[in-house]
């Protein structure tokens, strides 16, 4: 390589992206990424060595029944996600309206997320609850299916030595809130 200058970015004599000078950012077609090939796969069986995507961003969740939707005003909602890849992780902090109209019938199930899971990936998370009436010793999420794809996440009880429970939606009240934070693949 010999060095190539413009205002925004400089290549300088062993390859290397020097953007000091102009500031701004490498700008990517469509379907072109980071090329990791040289890169030794010292385990597993490699499908790809191409980052190709990278988005953060906000969505808007939504709390419904899994028999009856129902209506669940949330009062507080932080929802964001982050995609590297194949890879998304989102982080939900939604509290539940004071009042609330509700009306939904089954288990609580999450719904609006920015991307759906690839199928059969499965996941799950702990959910951390204030005020949700529940027996059980603690809650998790997972998505509500296994071999498909799919973009609703359901919330289920556990409890040691014992199936995975489906809490009803009626134990939602004004107020309640849930914080939840999970990983899944596109």
């Amino acid at each position: 390589f010999g060095t190539a200058t413009n205002t925004v970015l400089t290549i300088d004599g062993s390859g290397n992206l020097d953007m000091s000078a102009g500031g701004g950012n490498i700008i990517l077609d469509s379907g072109a990424g980071i090329d990791f090939s040289d890169t030794a796969d010292s385990s597993g069986t490699m499908t790809s060595e191409l980052l190709d995507d990278y988005e953060e961003g906000t969505f808007s969740p939504v709390i419904r029944g899994s028999g009856i939707a129902g209506t669940y005003e949330l009062s507080s909602s932080l929802a964001y996600y982050t995609k590297v890849g194949r890879l998304v992780t989102l982080h939900m902090s939604l509290t539940l309206d004071d009042p609330i109209t509700g009306g939904g019938s089954g288990y609580t199930q999450i719904t609006g997320l920015p991307f759906a899971k690839a199928n059969s990936f499965h996941t799950t998370a702990v959910v951390n609850s204030i005020g949700f009436d529940y027996t059980g010793d603690y809650l998790i999420t997972r998505f509500t299916t296994a071999g498909t794809t799919s973009t609703v996440l359901g919330i289920f009880g556990s409890r040691d030595d014992a199936s995975i429970s489906t809490p009803s939606i009626s134990g939602l009240s004004a107020g309640d809130s849930f914080t939840i934070t999970v990983s899944y693949l596109t």
